[in-house]
């Protein structure tokens, strides 16, 4: 019932021109209840990412979201990378969280994630490499990992640990997103961004 999907995905009704893609949404829109594009999730402010689509929507463009995987060949060239993308016109970066079996991708990404890992790229690394990217560029950076990444580190302390560093979101690509209503609540009360 609502009261159940407002609580596991908060959500408030206002008028906005763009949809956030929740299971609270989803739910609501499937019984008819609600538009999709009267919900939004409750969270604090996402921070950049929201505008830089805004601002792509309003320069009638797609925005371009440029996918690295985080430590390949290693975490100083990844460093180096992310300001020059942004300066060459990314308006979002997907730092992918190397994965010893990462399904969902094809071979290129696959091998990148087995160069990272090789250099025992670990997601501690990451957010530390978040945290010193910070200093030196806004473009908003989304996290792009798997389930176990997540479980591995702790959901909670991610979503903290995420949003201490300066990740604005964060894409789990292996689990359906109905699945993960406590990270999506920690990542809420932390202003990081589910994907």
């Amino acid at each position: 019932d609502e009261t159940r999907l407002r609580k596991d995905f908060p959500a408030r009704f206002v008028e906005r021109d763009f949809i956030h893609w929740d299971p609270a949404a989803r739910a609501l829109q499937a019984r008819r209840e609600v538009r999709f594009d009267k919900i939004i999730l409750e969270s604090k402010p996402a921070g950049r990412i929201d505008p830089a689509l805004a601002r792509a929507r309003g320069e009638k463009r797609a925005a371009l979201i440029v996918f690295v995987t985080a430590g390949d060949p290693d975490l100083a060239t990844t460093a180096e990378l992310i300001p020059e993308l942004a300066a060459a016109g990314a308006d979002v970066i997907e730092l992918g969280i190397p994965h010893s079996d990462p399904i969902g991708e094809g071979p290129t990404i696959q091998v990148s994630s087995q160069r990272a890992l090789a250099r025992r790229t670990s997601l501690s690394q990451i957010l530390d490499l978040v945290r010193r990217v910070r200093a030196v560029s806004d473009v908003p950076l989304v996290l792009m990992g798997y389930l176990n990444n997540v479980l591995a580190y702790g959901e909670e302390r991610l979503a903290r640990d995420a949003a201490a560093s300066g990740a604005d979101g964060l894409i789990v690509s292996d689990v359906p997103f109905e699945e993960t209503a406590t990270l999506s609540r920690a990542c809420a009360e932390h202003g990081v961004q589910r994907v």
